[in-house]
């Protein structure tokens, strides 16, 4: 039996001060390691009774922990709470959640010198915010299939340019062109659907609508070399640093990356830089600040990607960041285009900050957003739907850190 305080839990995790501790230590425990009774019903108790999407998650732990039988009860909770999250149910159960994928050892890429280092965990060259907010066109059915062959000719010209020659798999929204093996490129396809669906959901975006100029393209190399190598030739970006970037070109959507080491960090990788093509494609062009593009890139990685340690080790970072009175504005203040961003706090930060603003008034984060992509300042529209200036922001976030016992997604 397992008793203590606890400290921190996450959908893989649970962190707790055992009672018996002399010294205060934080032991990390697998849920996996307790009886699937008591897993879920420890789980359950510790997650809000009308929360689909928390439902849904201790489905997916209950799968993970060979026990159907218990993720089934938690699954059908959460369709009750939550009708949309029908699909995704459908999805996980048939085998596409990305923490199940079965891949090849012999098509496994093996750690690099490269990857030894501390690279950005992720970089995107987004368009200026002084980028004219001009809408995206809506275009009809007939235009849709126009604009997806257009950019299915563009991504074959650029493979080309590379080298390379890549049959691609079509999903609802992408182009998936992949060298991993195809059972694994099919699971990974079936990801990017699922988490699209996700992401129309939380932005209101009306159903009918196809946020992708055409589709968006989807590049992964399963060794490192290819993906610098393509970046390189193809795109004229010197990626030797990153794990994954997005291009905006015009109206077309681009994201490339390596298939790295674990699947955690592959699919965080994967998510990540496909919320920047989303948000690209979102209402307008217009980028939203540094700080707030590259959290929400890491925050909606760490609620979909259930197996990442990311969140918990943010976490873990900015109440450190906090306590040692790290000043919260001045990450804020980072910008890619000026070469300001980033040091070692700048995606922990921005990864918590906007968790904060999303737990506490999604609605009002949500018409932010709106509000950016439509033209307005950042710091004024903060003012409007929050009603606090960036200066505020910053205070109230470091009191919600310090103020926060364990972390919770």
């Amino acid at each position: 039996m397992i008793r203590g305080r606890l400290v921190a839990r996450s959908t893989t995790t649970f962190h707790l001060i055992p009672n018996d501790s002399d010294t205060g230590e934080v032991i990390t425990y697998e849920w996996s390691e307790l009886e699937a009774r008591t897993a879920y019903e420890t789980y359950r108790r510790l997650i809000p009774r009308d929360d689909g999407q928390a439902w849904f998650e201790l489905g997916e732990l209950m799968l993970r922990c060979d026990a159907r039988g218990y993720a089934e009860r938690a699954f059908a909770v959460a369709a009750r709470l939550d009708p949309m999250l029908t699909d995704d149910i459908a999805d996980t159960l048939a085998g596409l959640t990305s923490e199940e994928v079965a891949t090849d050892p012999e098509h496994e890429s093996a750690p690099t010198t490269e990857d030894a280092g501390d690279p950005p965990p992720f970089f995107s060259p987004l368009p200026a915010s002084t980028t004219p907010a001009r809408p995206w066109p809506v275009l009809d059915p007939e235009q849709q299939a126009e604009a997806t062959e257009e950019v299915r000719d563009a991504a074959a010209s650029l493979l080309t340019t590379a080298g390379f020659t890549i049959d691609p798999v079509e999903t609802e929204h992408f182009l998936l062109y992949s060298d991993l093996p195809p059972r694994e490129t099919r699971r990974w396809a079936g990801e990017l659907d699922r988490m699209y669906r996700r992401l129309v959901r939380a932005l209101d975006v009306p159903a009918d609508i196809e946020l992708f100029h055409g589709k968006c393209v989807i590049f992964i190399f399963a060794q490192r070399e290819d993906f610098i190598h393509f970046e390189a030739l193809a795109m004229n970006w010197d990626a030797s640093g990153a794990a994954g970037v997005f291009h905006g070109k015009g109206p077309h959507a681009y994201v490339s990356f390596y298939r790295s080491d674990t699947d955690a960090r592959f699919a965080s990788t994967l998510v990540h830089e496909t919320v920047h093509a989303f948000m690209y494609r979102y209402r307008s062009p217009v980028s939203l600040p540094t700080w707030a593009n590259e959290g929400l890139a890491d925050y909606t990685a760490g609620e979909l990607i259930r197996t990442s340690g990311e969140p918990l080790s943010h976490w873990y970072h900015v109440k450190n960041f906090i306590n040692m009175r790290g000043d919260v504005r001045a990450i804020m203040n980072q910008q890619v285009a000026d070469g300001t961003w980033y040091d070692d706090d700048s995606y922990p930060v921005s990864h918590m900050l906007v968790r904060f603003m999303l737990r506490h008034k999604p609605r009002a984060f949500k018409l932010w957003i709106d509000d950016i992509k439509d033209g307005k300042a950042w710091q004024a529209s903060l003012k409007t739907h929050f009603n606090v200036t960036a200066d505020d922001l910053a205070i109230q976030f470091g009191d919600f850190v310090r103020s926060e016992r364990e972390y919770g997604r």
